[in-house]
Formats: structure tokens, C-alpha cells, sequence
């Protein structure tokens, strides 16, 4: 019994430290997430080498000293468990402790009837580019807008000086982040350093209220360019995760709602090898009511209300076959013919990233011509394209399939024609650069994280 209590204060401890609200802090805490408070748990024992009568097994350390016994961390046991920094400096808890407190989380939520949402933040919640990669002209029509903006508000442009950075709020996030807090705990996972973590967490939560210190960032992450749920307090069945680039999620696929890449800055298009699509070059913004955020709350609210329904009703409660049944909805009914995409040499077509995405989606694929297509996608006039446009098909270009994936929702074709021949590309969005590997792809995203800052792995 004595062991159960001492966890249990563990992780009431936790909670406290990531639940405290603003307002009971200290003005030199303020503003500062729970990494830099004070410990306020168990003194070091002043007998720390003594054997103790409760450990082992130790379920944590602080400083090398168990956060149960406060004997020293015996030698051999470095780098055994899971650091969870972001919630407390030092603070390291074995494998089975980390265990039983994602339990703990995911029960504690499930409580408030809420899910864990994990959220990615570049291009995904915002945007960001550093001073130095900004032409003059861009830089002083950056500074007229900040300078004109509504006083009263908060901001969704700002300067950063301390990072030499601009960043970009996507229109619509404040509201769905209000409303997306009402059915889950949110949480922050970046590739980003730490100093830019914090930075943006702020801006996006000014007073603290949405994370409560939940703030990972590229440092807290257990392998370098992945992101995996381990340092998440909460349990893969309960978590769902907003991030616009599958690739750094290799363990929790099943857990990912994609979203579309929310893309303002020049220098940043250009990182992904997309010139001249950022909506700053295109002098406009994505319409917060045409973007993703919308069909992303009704997927969480589905979701949401299946999840606790099935637990209510004694069943197995999962978001995972939940989020996969309701990425189908998106594109039921299509019927593609990929044309020019997909090798026809090649021996498995279905392995293409094109053919899965669309598979995903609840589209049925084919190589060729037959009256259950609906719509032909091609880079460019192909012959089944044309073939498509006499039978009065549905004819675009790939990005019509990442733009329908992105934002959860069937996109509207007429904005994904292929340009005719001779013709210039007019309003039709850019086409989608060849799918890169697994690892061209996590090289792009970390270079662009923070604006292209180079993460802090300290």
C-alpha cells in the first residue's frame, strides 16, 4: 500500500505541474512552462546511497536522485527510461512507471471525457520564416501589416526578435483551438527547438489555459527526427494527432489525422520545392472557412462522440479504427484512373504513395480506362485524360488528391484542371512536386522547422 500511495502522489504531482494556472505562479515563473519551476515533491534523503525500504524498483529520477526513495540512481540505469523534460528539468521515469502514468492520463481525461490531441506546429497550426530570408519588400510589407493590426486583438502576425523570426498564425486556428479543447487535452509536439516551442505556444495560448505546459519539443523526443507518443502522457487508444507530415510519425500512423500544408512564406514554398505557390506570393490567404479546420472539428466531434459512446456501451473504446473508418468518407464513391503517375511497368501499382493516399481516402484506383471511373489524374493531357474529358469525367492534377486528403473534405475539382496546352496556369493551384522517400521528406521538414531554425538537441 505505501508503494501504491507514493505513485499515486507522483502523479498527482505531474498533473500539478502541468495543471497549475498562470495565476498562482511566481512573476519570475510567469510566462515559463513547468520545466523551469521549482521541484516541489520529496527532499533528497540525506542517507541517499542507504538501501531503501520502498525502491527498488525505482520508478523515476530528478537530478540521478529517485523521485520516490531519493537514494542515487544506481550506475548502468542511464538512458533506461523515458525523460519527460518538458514536464519537469532533470525528470526521467522508467519504462513501467511511464507506462502506468500514460494509464493514469488517459484515465484522468477520459474522466472530463476528453481525448488527447497531440498538434503539430509548423504548417501546421502556423508558419514561420527567419528575418534573413526575407527580400526588403517583403520584410516592410510584413511590418506595415503588423503595425495596422487591431490593437485590441490577439496578434496573427508576429515579429519574434529574440528569434529573428516572423510567424504566420494559420486563419481560423485561435477558434479551433478553443473549440478543439472542449472534447480534448491538447498537447504541443514540434521538431523545433526548445526557445521556439515556448515562443509559439505563447503566442497561440497567451495565457497558458489550452496546454498548460504541455509543450514537446525537438529535444524531448526519444529519436532524433521522429516524433513518437512515448514522452505523450496519454495512451496510444485514447490520442489523436494533427500533424501535416506523416513520415515523422513512423510508430502511430492509425493515430495521425493529416492535414493540408499550410504554407505562407516564400522562403518556406521554397524549401518544399514549391515556388510561387506561398499565399504570400499569391498576395492572399487561405480562407478560414475553406481551409481544414472546419471539417477536421466535425471529424474530432465524430470521433469523440463514437469513442465515449463505445465506452459507455462496455466496448473496446479506440480512435484509431475510428479515424482510419472516417478518412474513407472522403473521397467514398471516386473511382481513378491514375494516368502518367504510376509506372505502367510496375509490379506493385498499389504501393505507389499516390495509389495509397487515395486508397485511404476511399477511393477505388485503376491503371486503366472502364466505366466505374469517375475521375482521371494526370500531370498534364495524357491520352486517358482526354479520354476522361470527352465522357465528361472529372479530369485534375494530383495536388486535387493532396488538397482533398488536407482538409478532410471532397475538393472542389474545377480548382485542379489541367491547364490546357499553350495556356497559362491562371488560378489553378501547382501541381504536387514528385513524392519524395521517407527520409527526403523528414530532411525537408526538419530543415523548415522554426522557420529554419536548427533544432536545439540539448
Amino acid at each position: 500500500m505505501a508503494e501504491d500511495s507514493e505513485e499515486d502522489d507522483l502523479e498527482a504531482l505531474l498533473r500539478q505541474e502541468l495543471e497549475r494556472p498562470a495565476s498562482s505562479v511566481s512573476e519570475e515563473e510567469a510566462g515559463s512552462p513547468p520545466a523551469k519551476r521549482q521541484f516541489t515533491g520529496q527532499s533528497p534523503r540525506a542517507d541517499a546511497q542507504a538501501p531503501s525500504p520502498i525502491c527498488p524498483p525505482h520508478p523515476g529520477y530528478m537530478g540521478g536522485l529517485c523521485i520516490r526513495c531519493g537514494g542515487l540512481r544506481p550506475e548502468g540505469e542511464e538512458g533506461a527510461g523515458v525523460a519527460l523534460r518538458y514536464i519537469h528539468a532533470g525528470l526521467e521515469v522508467s519504462q513501467r512507471e511511464a507506462a502506468r502514468l500514460r494509464r493514469g492520463a488517459a484515465e484522468h481525461a477520459a474522466a472530463q471525457r476528453k481525448l488527447t490531441l497531440v498538434l503539430d506546429l509548423d504548417h501546421t497550426l502556423l508558419n514561420s520564416t527567419r528575418f534573413v530570408d526575407l527580400t526588403e519588400g517583403e520584410a516592410a510589407a510584413l511590418q506595415r501589416e503588423a503595425a495596422a493590426g487591431d490593437a485590441g486583438a490577439p496578434p496573427n502576425l508576429v515579429a519574434l526578435p529574440a528569434l529573428q523570426t516572423w510567424t504566420r498564425l494559420r486563419p481560423g486556428v485561435r477558434a479551433f483551438l478553443e473549440q478543439a479543447h472542449t472534447i480534448c487535452e491538447l498537447h504541443v509536439y514540434t521538431m523545433g527547438d526548445r526557445a521556439y516551442a515556448r515562443a509559439m505556444a505563447a503566442v497561440l495560448d497567451p495565457e497558458g489555459r489550452l496546454f498548460s505546459g504541455r509543450v514537446i519539443s525537438a529535444p524531448d523526443s526519444t529519436q532524433r527526427m521522429v516524433k513518437d507518443l512515448d514522452v505523450v502522457l496519454g495512451s496510444p487508444e485514447h490520442v489523436l494527432i494533427l500533424d501535416d507530415t506523416e513520415a515523422v510519425w513512423p510508430r502511430h500512423g492509425g493515430n495521425l489525422l493529416p492535414i493540408a500544408r499550410y504554407i505562407y512564406f516564400r522562403a518556406c514554398a521554397e524549401r518544399f520545392g514549391m515556388p510561387r505557390t506561398s499565399w504570400m506570393e499569391r498576395g492572399g490567404d487561405e480562407d478560414p472557412e475553406a481551409g481544414p479546420f472546419p471539417a477536421l472539428l466535425r471529424t474530432l466531434r465524430s470521433i469523440h462522440a463514437t469513442f465515449f459512446d463505445d465506452l459507455a456501451a462496455g466496448r473496446s473504446a479506440d480512435v484509431r479504427p475510428l479515424v482510419a473508418a472516417r478518412r474513407r468518407r472522403v473521397l467514398a464513391g471516386v473511382g481513378l484512373l491514375l494516368s502518367r503517375i504510376v509506372p505502367l511497368t510496375s509490379p506493385a501499382p498499389d504501393a505507389h504513395p499516390l495509389w495509397r493516399l487515395a486508397t485511404a481516402c476511399g477511393a477505388s484506383c485503376t491503371l486503366s480506362p472502364g466505366p466505374e471511373v469517375t475521375h482521371v489524374m494526370a500531370p498534364d493531357w495524357t491520352q486517358k485524360a482526354v479520354w476522361g474529358r470527352d465522357r465528361g469525367l472529372q479530369v485534375v492534377t494530383p495536388q486535387w488528391l493532396a488538397e482533398s486528403a488536407g482538409l478532410w473534405a471532397r475538393a472542389d475539382e474545377s480548382r485542379f484542371q489541367i491547364p490546357m496546352p499553350g495556356a497559362g496556369a491562371g488560378g489553378v493551384v501547382a501541381p504536387v512536386p514528385p513524392p519524395r522517400s521517407a527520409e527526403e521528406e523528414l530532411a525537408v521538414v526538419a530543415a523548415a522547422a522554426g522557420g529554419g531554425q536548427t533544432p536545439d538537441r540539448s
